[in-house]
């Protein structure tokens, strides 16, 4: 549970910079944040700036029975994966393909994803930003 928490807050940080102009997306209603579980331990968190974050991403899991249909359709923004067995990680890696997300993860578990499931490498990194 402190991982996921301290994972949200580290996405939350990292979404809280101003988005670039670009063509709506879709956001919470009227500045709240919602929360969508798609069973087992998948979970979309859409923010009321309308970026979505997509926790443990196994939208195919036997608890949802739109799965198949939700994985082609699903929005994000950025892909956080709490540790490594495959009903977290899930449909991470065709998420991002699709949406282009960013993923955050321990950086063991990001290597792991980019080199041996196919995570976009250009999609994963660790930026420490501001200035020293």
């Amino acid at each position: 549970m402190r991982t996921i928490l301290a994972l949200c807050l580290l996405a939350s940080t990292a979404l809280a910079q101003p988005a670039p102009k670009a063509a709506p997306t879709k956001a919470a209603p009227a500045g709240k944040t919602t929360v969508k579980w798609y069973g087992h331990a998948a979970f979309e968190v859409d923010l009321p700036s309308g970026k979505t974050i997509l926790i443990d991403p196994w939208i195919t899991n036997p608890s949802n029975p739109t799965g198949k249909d939700d994985v082609k359709s699903v929005k994000a923004d950025l892909i956080l994966v709490t540790h490594g067995h495959f009903d977290h990680v899930g449909d991470a890696v065709e998420i991002a393909k699709r949406t282009k997300a960013h993923l955050v993860a321990t950086f063991d578990l990001g290597n792991a994803l980019v080199g041996s499931m196919g995570f976009p490498k250009n999609q994963y990194g660790f930026d420490t930003g501001g200035n020293v």
